[in-house]
């Protein structure tokens, strides 16, 4: 996950999971340290990385213009690959594309 503002993080059920995520700050789930490599630890910041060099500028952008964007305070990467027709990918879903096609 990686925080493009300063926001409280909540998890299932409306929980806070993480009080105050700071800015520019990057959380890896643990799940990848367990069931996957190191090279994956590597690849997710790498990932986490582009999300910032190149959507962070778009997110302050629409902040900046009022426009009501569906990305929020976060990007929230799912560890599956989407199965779901490109045609019908939300914005979300294209900058997931974006990140993990630069990575790989």
């Amino acid at each position: 996950m990686l925080i493009l503002e300063d926001c409280r993080i909540y998890g299932k059920n409306h929980k806070v999971i993480i009080n105050e995520a700071k800015r520019a700050t990057v959380y890896i789930d643990l799940r990848i340290y367990y069931e996957r490599t190191l090279g994956t630890v590597n690849s997710t910041i790498a990932h986490e990385c582009y999300h910032w060099h190149r959507h962070q500028p778009c997110h302050m952008l629409m902040k900046a213009i009022g426009h009501n964007s569906k990305l929020g305070k976060n990007i929230k990467c799912a560890i599956e690959t989407n199965k779901r027709d490109s045609k019908k990918w939300n914005a979300e879903e294209w900058l997931e594309w974006q990140a993990n096609d630069i990575v790989m």
